[in-house]
Formats: C-alpha cells, structure tokens, sequence
C-alpha cells in the first residue's frame, strides 16, 4: 500500500510538472501569408495580435476577422500538439 501511495505521489508531481511546462508554451501562428500574425501561451491564452496596416481599410472587416480566427485556430493546433 505504501508503494502504491508513493507511485501516485510521483504521477501527481509529474502531472503538475506537465501542466507548468504547458502553461509556459507558446505557439505564435500566421494566416493570409502572414497579414495577421497571433500567439497564444498555455491552453490557449491570446497574448499577442499583430495585423498588417494593409487590412485596416474600410470594407475589409470580414476578411479580417476571418484572418484572425484562421491564425488563432492555427496557433491552437501548434500548441496542442506541443
């Protein structure tokens, strides 16, 4: 019983190590051949949005948007599979 005890202890240690060094992860992603460009840290935490001064026209709202759920989706990916 003891051994088990102390097998879970060291799961449990490796486990908060694994979620510390994700926590520290950052993934930084690009879309429309880099207008936009996103990073996201940890589970997905949006800390950086860079968008090229090309798209800030009128008119261009929707492609924008699109861009940035396009960067962040692919930030994403980079992240979960870090």
């Amino acid at each position: 019983l003891n051994a088990l005890m102390q097998q879970a202890q060291a799961m449990q240690q490796k486990l908060q190590a694994a979620q510390a060094k994700m926590a520290e992860t950052t993934a930084e992603r690009t879309s429309g051949g880099g207008l936009v460009t996103m990073t996201l840290k940890g589970p997905g935490e949006i800390t950086a949005v860079r968008i090229d001064d090309s798209l800030m026209v009128p008119g261009e709202g929707e492609i924008l948007a699109d861009l940035i759920v396009a960067a962040h989706a692919d930030a994403k990916r980079k992240l979960d599979v870090t």
